[in-house]
């Protein structure tokens, strides 16, 4: 089973990393690239038998299913699972809604 991350775009998840850490270490230099950092240790931490696969919003299409987009360009299949994170408001924590790829079911009926 795979694990798809679609997460927000990756200019507003690095501004959030960035101004958390500006608030929790004031006056220090950050490091390039740090929300990616961050992410690889998040992904590292899931279940050694989950693949996961990481999906900014930007790479999907506006307005289009999120299930079927990852099927047909990122090759997701039944039984996958998606966390779509919304991005952060406020100081409230990130939407999370986790679904499955499902199944197609046949239009043919089965020979008896």
């Amino acid at each position: 089973m795979s694990t798809f991350l679609v997460l927000p775009p990756r200019e507003l998840l690095e501004h959030a990393v960035t101004e958390f850490v500006n608030r929790l270490m004031p006056g220090l230099p950050k490091p390039l690239g740090l929300a990616d950092v961050l992410l690889a240790h998040v992904v590292a931490g899931l279940p050694r038998h989950e693949q996961a696969f990481v999906i900014y919003r930007e790479e999907l299409p506006d307005g289009a299913d999120t299930a079927s987009v990852l099927q047909e360009a990122f090759g997701a299949e039944p039984g996958d699972r998606v966390l779509e994170i919304g991005p952060p408001r406020n100081l409230a924590p990130a939407s999370l809604k986790e679904t499955f790829i499902v199944g197609t079911v046949s239009a043919l009926p089965a020979a008896r």
